[in-house]
Parts: structure tokens; C-alpha cells; sequence
């Protein structure tokens, strides 16, 4: 389910951990040094005992450490960063022996070094309070020295590996986390984040893996002992012996800065584009992380791109977006409730290569469609998948590649990591038929053994349309009809086999100006195959369903027409992440997830959050979201059309629908039965927009309770059935329903049209 958090314009570091504690959950992992250093291997292979004990022999000739016997942390600090430097200086000496290795000058970390840092703090990041690191690992790192953790000028140097002490591990490695949740915002391309924590009670270190998946950590190891030196020496030669980005855990074909798309599905050379601005950046240390990119590119292999700025450059511009503590977590185009976020990347700048894919989805080539420009856009999104959903969105995509009222879409892969397989969080996670117990940290007193390791893949989507948010709407009309349209775009994807469950003000955009694309057609035959394909022994019921269903999409597509032009879309439906298949759908136990954002998700779906009892997620789900999100737009609208109103009726208005599903409830009440589109006083409290808007808003949350009222008639009947015929009458029902919703609302539409046209 997709959460909207109301963060504070500085919340403390407490909170933003115990939020991260939240966000980890149970996802904890430890293995011993071996694993670790084979998990992070560029050659996926851990350093050899002998080369680890002659490591060691170098290291015991740096002399012993007076590790500090006082309780206070700060005085253990001067003792691990000299400690961590010599591991660091023993390793590049190893590996500058090792005939396999790479010259220390072409290493990632080839000037590692590590600082004390005397009262330094750092930013937080995403609105959390300054960070007061003082354990720092980074590049030709001196004492004294400012450092960031996306630096703007040439006078800071970059955060790369943190350090956190602490007396004990469950703070510790909560505290780690928001260190690593730093690294992820000023490097989003990174697979991962490492972290070292030192527990100086017991004089142990840990190296902290934070991704996708949550956290994976080493074993605990003793800087007082033999043994345990040589796990830290074992892991420390791993990742000194980094090489490339990739190997360092970041995307070769994006630095942040700039990208390698691909022209065709056959390119052998991709094309370089850039980044122009982040639409929207889902910050998070274990979860979806999802992230939707504007990027341009020369339209002929000819012309080639302006260099891309370096990491350190005090140019860099920081796209600067005020979120407003009350509304809900938005995707593309919603600059009203965005965050801070900076263009930055990995410790020193990267050339991008062609991608390498381990799985393409092919739709369309990226110059169709192009003009005459010597530039064009496209959306690029990266999200982390589960395991068990990796290619629901890219099917999706790729089955409604230019439908109506959808992204247009290009092409989806997956990359590939250095070791040449899918980047994924698998290599960090238990492996299928081992112990769970035997590997499950118990970081926390309540903390349980996962059913299963939660592996993600990453999965990159490439698409044509370039939406904004409907809050800028200069119209209620603009406004209606491209939620309209939206709808249509919905539909098709339902009507190919999916049901999106997750409709909100950040999956449903505007186009403005409108864009040509393929024209709306009513997609009848092919739900007339789908009913085909099922039999129930009820004929007059089944022709009961297919002329109820051809009823709806010929009233539609009637409609449509009269409103037209068809080939002018308006608005579209984006993200398939919770997307469900419907083949399978009414049987599976995936019908048991709750899917949506809070602040969209229907009455009913909401009452069932804290209910073990099965719900199926249903399209009258959708349908509602849909209206909420409608609701939502009309009442934050930016003022495009001249002037936001902000009178005391309709912000009162804006918590409610941003607050309780109570408060949710309360409003959609008002709208139904005392806010009326004609009165003046409303006019004046909620503003001309917001009230006109009602014109739709009213009669179509009444339509919306006749038929949540008619679909549990459906459910009921489907009581008396068996497994066979309940998939069957619920797989006839879904598009029935879908048309009727679209339909009414398009009735809705045609019917106000020349009250909602014209200027707000």
C-alpha cells in the first residue's frame, strides 16, 4: 500500500529513525565475512584465507592501537578512524600485489580515507533535521574539512562511507539507517548503501547493508582479536578492490546527471540523453524507491549532448519544492507536494555506456513521433519490484503501448549488475531451501522471523507522454475531462487484463495542451473473447451480462464521440507498480492485499485496513479513487485560472480530505448533500473553481453509491457459487461494472459541459 506522509519541516532524527524502524520492519539480515565479501566482490568471489592472513601480517606491523577504556563515544573516535585507515592502507597494498587487480589511481575507493570530524554537521535530507556525523569515510579526506553528502562546490568533499558509534546495536543501526537513507537521496542510481557501525561497549564493528530489501549486515567482529581482524580485513578487500560504478553498486547507464537510452530495439550504441527535471522521487531506504525522470536527447545520432555537469560543479542547480504538511505524496507534476531533491551521484563522475538488459519489454522506438525538433522528452521510471510482481508493469505497459488515455509507452528492462545478472537485492537476501532463523537478525526485542527474504528487482520504464498535475488545472472542465480521460485509460488497461489499485492525484495526469495520439475506440470485441472464453451453464445469464456490458460501451463510446475529438487525449493513468493480473486474480491470495494511497483509497477498502477478513479489490475501488482524486484536485487547485483560494472553508476542506477516513467521509458528505454549485456562499467560501467543479463532484458520488450498493448485490450472489463459477461471474461483472462507471461518468460530463467550459 502507497503512504502518504505528512513530514514536518524538520522532523527530529528520533522520529525519522523510529520511521525508519517502521520501514525496515522484520527485514534484517547477518552473515558471516565470507558471504559479505562474495556479496559485495566485483568477481563474486571473497578473498582467499591466504590473502587475507598475509593482509593481516601487514596490518600487525602498524602497531598496536590504545583502544580507550572511558564509556564516553566520543573519545573512541580518534581510535577507529585510525584503525579503519590502516585496514584501508594494509588492503590497497594487498591488492597492489595481486596481479588481477586493478591499479589503485582506476580503484573507486583507490584514496579512501577516513576523518574525525570536530562538531560537524550535515543537512538532513528530505526535510529531517542536520545530521551531526562525526565518523567519516571519504576521498583524500583531511582533518578539518567540510563534507556533505551532495556536495555544491569544490571546497565540501562527499560522504561515502558513514560511521556511526553507538553503545548498543538497535539505536545504532536505526541511527545508520538515516545515514544510509542520505546516501540513497544524494545518489538514487546506487543499489545499495554501506554503513559501518561500531558498538564501542564491545568493541565490535558491523558493516551495514542497506537496500531495497532492508538491511543486510556482517557478523559482528572483535578489533581486539586476530579473528576478528581478518573479517574486517576480508570485507574491506572486497570493496577496495571496486573498480567501475558498477561494481560500486551503481547503474552504468545513469549517473543521475545523464542517461543511455536505447533508439530501437536492435541499438548497439544508445544514445545519450539528459536529465531535466526529477517529476517525482519516492525517497526510501527499504520499498519501491520509486523515482519518474523528464530526460531530453538529440533526435539525430548526429548531433551529440552538452557535457554533463560534474559532481562537484557549484553550478548545479537544487530544484527547490515546498510540500505543504497536508497533502498526500505525489508523483509526477505536483510540485506542491514535493520535496528538496538534489541532482547528484557516487564519488566522482562517470561516463554512461549503453544499457545492458536482462529482460526487454519492446513497445515503441524512441524517435517515433519526434517532428522537427532536434530534441525530444520521455519519461523515465525506476521503481524496485518484488520478486513475485517484477513484470507486472512492464506487462502492462507493453500490452497498452499507445492505447488511449496511457503513457505511451517505449520499452521496460531490467538492467544488469556487474556480476552480468538482473540488479536485484537477491544476492544480499537468504537463498531458497536455506534456515531463515539461522540468517534473520533480531535487531529488535519484538522482531520476527519473515514468512520470506523480500527480494526486488529493478525495473526501468521508458515512456512518451509528459503529464502534469491536475491541480494546475485552468478549468474545472480541463479538469473533468481529463480524469475522463484518464478513465479511458484505465479501462484499456483493465479490458488487456489488469486492474490498476492505485489511483490517486500522483498516478492520474493532465496534458495541457492536449496531445494527439491514438483515437478512443470502444474496446467491445475484445470483452465480448474474454466472455466467450467462459461458460456458465446459465445461458440466459450469460447474454444477460453481454448485453448489459455491450449497453454501457455503446452509450460510452456515443458519448465520447459527441464530446470528442477523439483523438485528443487530455489526461492519462500512469504507474502499474500494484497493478494485479486479472487471469488468476479471483482465486489468488494476492486478492487479500490492500493496495492504494491511503488518501484515495474507497470507503471500503479503507474499513478493511485492520481486518484480517479476504477483500477483493474490486474496479468500484478504482472508480471511487478516482473520484477522490477529482475531489482532491479541485480543491488544492494551484490558481492557474487567476488566484488560489485559500478562504478558512475550503482549508478546513483540504484537512479533511487529506485527514481520517472519517474526516474523508464527513466531506464526501458535504459535497453530496450541502455544498451546492449554484449557491453564492459557497461560491465565496470554497472558491468559483472548487464550487464549480461540484457541478460533477455532486451527482457523481451519488452514482458512485448506487452502484457500490449494486456490486454487493454481485458479491452476495457469489456466496452460493463454487470456486469454478465465482471466478466466472466475477470475471463477466469486472467490465461490466468498469463501462458503467466510465460510462456515467462521461454522461455526467456531456450533460454539464456548458456550465464547466470557460474561465474559472
Amino acid at each position: 500500500m502507497s503512504s502518504s506522509p505528512h513530514t514536518s519541516p524538520a522532523s527530529s532524527q528520533a522520529d525519522l529513525q523510529k520511521s525508519l524502524s517502521r520501514e525496515i520492519r522484520d527485514n534484517s539480515w547477518q552473515f558471516d565475512s565470507k558471504r559479505i565479501a562474495k556479496m559485495l566482490s566485483a568477481t563474486c568471489n571473497a578473498p582467499e584465507d591466504e590473502f587475507v592472513d598475509s593482509t593481516y601480517q601487514e596490518l600487525q606491523k602498524k602497531g598496536r592501537l590504545d583502544w580507550p577504556t572511558d564509556k564516553q563515544e566520543q573519545k573512541w573516535y580518534p581510535s577507529i578512524a585510525a584503525f579503519l585507515n590502516n585496514c584501508v592502507d594494509v588492503c590497497h597494498d594487498a591488492l597492489d600485489r595481486s596481479k588481477p587487480a586493478a591499479a589503485r589511481d582506476f580503484r573507486w575507493y583507490g584514496r579512501l580515507n577516513f576523518i574525525v570530524c570536530d562538531k560537524t554537521t550535515v543537512d538532513g535530507i528530505d526535510g529531517a533535521s542536520p545530521v551531526k556525523l562525526r565518523l567519516v569515510g571519504g576521498l583524500d579526506l583531511k582533518p578539518g574539512e567540510r563534507v556533505a553528502w551532495s556536495p555544491q562546490d569544490s571546497h565540501t568533499k562527499q560522504v561515502l562511507l558513514p560511521v556511526e558509534v553507538k553503545g548498543e546495536w538497535p539505536r545504532m543501526v536505526f541511527q545508520a539507517a538515516t545515514y544510509a537513507r542520505c546516501l540513497f537521496s544524494a545518489s538514487p542510481s546506487r543499489h545499495f548503501a554501506i554503513v559501518l557501525g561500531f558498538c564501542h561497549t564491545t568493541t565490535e564493528l558491523r558493516f551495514l547493508i542497506f537496500h531495497h530489501s532492508g538491511l543486510t549486515a556482517s557478523r559482528s567482529f572483535s578489533v581486539r582479536n586476530e579473528a576478528g581482524k581478518k573479517e574486517i580485513l576480508r570485507i574491506f578487500l572486497s570493496i577496495l578492490g571496486w573498480k567501475s560504478a558498477k561494481d560500486a553498486g551503481f547503474l552504468g547507464f545513469c549517473n543521475d546527471f545523464e542517461m543511455s537510452l536505447l533508439r530501437h530495439e536492435h541499438d548497439q550504441d544508445g544514445v545519450v540523453s539528459r536529465v531535466v527535471e526529477v517529476l517525482h522521487d519516492g525517497l526510501c531506504v527499504q520499498g519501491r524507491a520509486s523515482r519518474a525522470l523528464l530526460v531530453d536527447y538529440p533526435t539525430s545520432k548526429g548531433e551529440k549532448s552538452e557535457p554533463c555537469v560534474p559532481a562537484l560543479d557549484p553550478t548545479v542547480q537544487t530544484q527547490k519544492r515546498q510540500a505543504e504538511s497536508n497533502q498526500a505524496q505525489t508523483k509526477q507534476g505536483d510540485q506542491d507536494a514535493q520535496t528538496s531533491i538534489k541532482l547528484a551521484y557516487g564519488p566522482r563522475h562517470y561516463s554512461v555506456k549503453r544499457p545492458s538488459t536482462s529482460t526487454l519489454h519492446w513497445s515503441s522506438d524512441l524517435e517515433s513521433d519526434t517532428g522537427k525538433s532536434d530534441r525530444a522528452y520521455a519519461v523515465v521510471k525506476h521503481s524496485w519490484c518484488e520478486e513475485k510482481r517484477r513484470e507486472v508493469e512492464a506487462d502492462l505497459l507493453t500490452k497498452c503501448k499507445d492505447d488511449f488515455g496511457t503513457p505511451n509507452h517505449h520499452y521496460s528492462f531490467c538492467p544488469t549488475d556487474a556480476k552480468r545478472g538482473p540488479v536485484s537485492t537477491a544476492r544480499s537476501l537468504p537463498v531458497e531451501g536455506e534456515l531463515l532463523e539461522e540468517f534473520h537478525w533480531k535487531i529488535r526485542n519484538d522482531s520476527q522471523v519473515p514468512s520470506h527474504p523480500q527480494s526486488r528487482t529493478l525495473w526501468i520504464h521508458v515512456s512518451k507522454l509528459v503529464g502534469r498535475s491536475l491541480v494546475q488545472s485552468r478549468t474545472p472542465w480541463d479538469l473533468h475531462v481529463a480524469i475522463g480521460h484518464g478513465m479511458l485509460g484505465w479501462l484499456s488497461m483493465l479490458l488487456k487484463g489488469f486492474l490498476h489499485r492505485d489511483i490517486s492525484i500522483g498516478n492520474v495526469l493532465m496534458l495541457d495542451p492536449p496531445v494527439t495520439t491514438k483515437p478512443f475506440e470502444s474496446e467491445t470485441p475484445a470483452v465480448e473473447q474474454l466472455i466467450a472464453r467462459l461458460s456458465l451453464e446459465d445461458d440466459d445469464q450469460r447474454i444477460a451480462h453481454r448485453n448489459e456490458l455491450a449497453q454501457h460501451a455503446e452509450l460510452l463510446t456515443q458519448t465520447v464521440k459527441e464530446i470528442g475529438p477523439l483523438d485528443k487525449c487530455h489526461g492519462f493513468v500512469i504507474d502499474g507498480d500494484m497493478a494485479a493480473r486479472l487471469e488468476g486474480y479471483f482465486t489468488s491470495r494476492e486478492t487479500e492485499a490492500r493496495s492504494g494511497t491511503y488518501e484515495f483509497m474507497s470507503a471500503d477498502l479503507l474499513g478493511t485496513l485492520r481486518s484480517s477478513d479476504l477483500y477483493l479489490h474490486s474496479p468500484i475501488d478504482d472508480l471511487e479513487s478516482f473520484y477522490y482524486t477529482a475531489q482532491w484536485a479541485a480543491a488544492f487547485n494551484d490558481g492557474a485560472s487567476g488566484g488560489k483560494h485559500d478562504g478558512n472553508k475550503i482549508q478546513e476542506f483540504r484537512k479533511m480530505i487529506a485527514g481520517s477516513a472519517n474526516d474523508r467521509y464527513r466531506a464526501r458528505g458535504m459535497v453530496r448533500d450541502d455544498l451546492f454549485p449554484d449557491s453564492a456562499m459557497v461560491s465565496e467560501e470554497y472558491g468559483p473553481f472548487f464550487t464549480r467543479a461540484l457541478v460533477i463532484l455532486s451527482p457523481w458520488t451519488q452514482n458512485l453509491v448506487a452502484m457500490s450498493r449494486d456490486w454487493r448485490r454481485v458479491m452476495d450472489r457469489i456466496r452460493a457459487l463454487d470456486d469454478r463459477d465465482r471466478e466466472e461471474h466475477l470475471a463477466r461483472n469486472f467490465p461490466i461494472f468498469a463501462y458503467r462507471g466510465v460510462e456515467e461518468y462521461f454522461q455526467l460530463l456531456h450533460q454539464h459541459r456548458m456550465s464547466l467550459q470557460g474561465t474559472a
